[in-house]
């Protein structure tokens, strides 16, 4: 089983699906509300018919760890992928507060392979959420072709979000200490084409050697709001003068699939 932990906007749907085209068997974030009946509350409506005690919080991680078991066994053939995203990591940590993640702790404690997804550009990541709420399109096929979205943020407004960001990488660093991290930025090249670096991920991942060409074959995703920031931001100079000097200043002209695999963003790494 693999576990992937990450922020909102950090392309984890696209990883998955990556991983899907290796034969991992992807039944995607399991606490969202539209989760469906792969989803943990479907389960835990399920098991509270059998025993009503069920909901009670000292229960949380036992019925969690045999819905994962019930996972496995539906999908015996593959890798089974799920994905916790950081809003809802703590979903079964009533009357757990702080240290690490239930949810987690339990993937742990059944061996499951955890991985984080980073996106280095944050404001990107900001970006693309804000996006989303205007549009109401989270996810973008191929053969969609939207139009390129431009968004007037206020700078106050984009700092407090920024900031939040930060914090929300923050705990996921240091609530889920383990496992590898993936660099969202190295999965791509420089033509918006998967690179080797996925190649291996995926293959590794999955025990299955699978090519970039043949990840770029079955994915049906596209990159959502690909463009420049400069060309994202209606006030971009407004917002640019106001990061000048800021940890963030330099994600503004970060072109995210040029960077290049050097140090130790270079590859996967595992803490």
């Amino acid at each position: 089983m693999i576990g992937i932990c990450s922020t909102q906007r950090s392309g984890t749907t696209v990883f998955r699906q990556m991983l899907s085209v290796a034969g991992a068997v992807d039944l995607g974030e399991i606490f969202h509300l539209q989760a469906g009946e792969n989803g943990f509350y479907a389960y835990l409506k399920n098991a509270m018919e059998q025993a009503p005690d069920a909901i009670h919080p000292q229960m949380q991680p036992t019925v969690f760890r045999s819905y994962l078991d019930a996972l496995k066994n539906r999908c015996p053939e593959g890798q089974v992928v799920i994905d916790i995203k950081i809003d809802h990591a703590a979903a079964l940590d009533f009357g757990y507060p702080g240290g690490t993640y239930v949810s987690y702790r339990v993937l742990r404690e059944i061996n499951a392979k955890i991985i984080r997804v980073h996106r280095m550009n944050r404001l990107r990541v900001v970006l693309s959420h804000l996006i989303a709420k205007k549009t109401g399109v989270w996810s973008q096929g191929r053969s969609q072709g939207l139009a390129p979205e431009t968004i007037n943020v206020p700078v106050e407004l984009l700092i407090g979000q920024l900031v939040a960001d930060m914090k929300a990488v923050e705990e996921i660093r240091l609530r889920i200490p383990w496992g590898l991290t993936v660099i969202y930025e190295h999965l791509f090249d420089p033509n918006g084409n998967v690179a080797p670096y996925a190649s291996e991920v995926v293959s590794a991942l999955c025990q299955n050697q699978t090519s970039a060409a043949d990840i770029q074959a079955g994915l049906t995703m596209s990159r959502q709001n690909p463009e420049p920031i400069s060309d994202i931001l209606a006030n971009y100079d407004e917002v640019k003068k106001a990061l000048l000097g800021t940890e963030f200043a330099w994600m503004l002209e970060f072109d995210s699939l040029a960077l290049k695999a050097t140090g130790e963003c270079g590859s996967a790494k595992r803490r």
